[in-house]
């Protein structure tokens, strides 16, 4: 397992994403995590593809292990704050929103 390998697989899966090829992305994003499991960005990108594809449970579930890894990792938090506001839950939007804001207060 190295940084490397992770970083040739992110950018495998980054570069069918950019193509509208979700779906060859999600395994190129799974075996990212599986090269560097201890990183939060595989699996925030996973996050993101699944919520592409109109799994929100899976991309929730992506996005929650990727700011599990990393407690300064920003993205992650933002994408569970949107995805909690377009469902109407304002609540707990607002909360993961504030989360956010005390793990990167810059």
């Amino acid at each position: 397992m190295t940084a490397a390998a992770m970083a040739d697989w992110l950018a495998r899966g980054r570069a069918h994403q950019h193509e509208g090829r979700i779906a060859d992305a999600v395994p190129c994003f799974r075996r990212a995590a599986r090269e560097d499991p201890g990183s939060p960005i595989p699996f925030f990108h996973l996050g993101e593809a699944m919520w592409q594809l109109g799994v929100p449970a899976e991309a929730a579930a992506a996005w929650h292990r990727s700011a599990q890894l990393d407690a300064t990792f920003v993205p992650p938090r933002q994408a569970l704050a949107e995805a909690a506001l377009l469902h109407g839950d304002f609540v707990t939007a607002a909360a993961i929103a504030r989360e956010a804001a005390v793990a990167a207060p810059q």
